[in-house]
């Protein structure tokens, strides 16, 4: 049978796949076993984050997670860039392990397992957005330290979709990548640490070739389908905000 097109589209906040990941609770089995089967077809099944967890299981921690030669541990004013993985690195590690093995289980013990399941991540400009510098500083202030997170980022999603891809072998993986500052990036909003002045604008060119780096290793790695979910209001008011392209060339 012909594989289906790899794609990659635009999500805007009203689509009913918007933001399906954030899960209410503790327990990843209840929550695997309510998304897979409670809620049932035609709802596409996800990997649900369970932030009420503690440190490293929001959506920032376990992006950070999936980073690769960069580590990260947790100051009072967020999560912040270090030299070697310390604990709250290892914790939000370990908590992604676990749901991606209580994924498995439960997949597993399916009589018909989902043709499709969709996981999602941050984008490399919301998560510089989201890590400070050694100075306390956001990463998104550096021009070196946006490209080493997109860089970094884009090395460690391979090992990720491998791990989910032997949880549920043969599903279609549906990949959404989230970039909810994007319009604030773009336009200079984004308040420094100190709260009294603003970031400077990323140029919408870095944007794009930040998302392509990280998008070509989804690729690679072997999603289906890329979804870029930006949110809509906000980039309607900008007016600056570049496209998401409806089809990525296939490589």
């Amino acid at each position: 049978m012909k594989p289906s097109p790899k794609t990659t589209r635009p999500l805007q906040s009203g689509s009913n796949s918007h933001r399906l990941g954030p899960w209410p609770g503790e327990d990843p089995v209840e929550a695997a076993r309510i998304i897979r089967g409670e809620l049932g077809s035609p709802h596409l099944p996800f990997l649900a984050e369970l932030p009420d967890r503690g440190v490293g299981s929001d959506a920032l921690g376990r992006t950070a997670a999936l980073l690769v030669e960069m580590a990260v541990d947790v100051q009072p004013y967020g999560w912040r860039l270090v030299d070697r993985p310390g604990k709250d690195f290892r914790r939000a590690a370990s908590a992604l392990s676990t749901d991606i093995n209580v994924l498995a289980d439960i997949a597993g013990a399916e009589d018909t397992p989902a043709p499709e399941l969709k996981v999602q991540l941050l984008g490399p400009l919301a998560l510089a957005a989201g890590l400070h510098l050694h100075n306390g500083e956001r990463a998104l202030i550096d021009y070196g330290a946006r490209r080493d997170v997109a860089d970094s980022l884009a090395a460690g999603v391979g090992g990720y979709l491998s791990r989910i891809s032997s949880a549920v072998p043969g599903a279609r993986l549906v990949v959404q990548v989230d970039e909810p500052d994007i319009a604030a990036v773009l336009a200079g909003t984004i308040p420094t640490s100190s709260g009294y002045r603003t970031l400077r604008a990323v140029g919408g060119q870095e944007v794009t070739e930040s998302w392509q780096v990280v998008i070509e290793a989804l690729r690679k790695a072997g999603a289906a389908e890329i979804v870029v979910s930006v949110p809509e209001i906000e980039a309607r008011s900008t007016g600056s905000l570049p496209p998401a392209p409806t089809a990525w060339p296939y490589r």
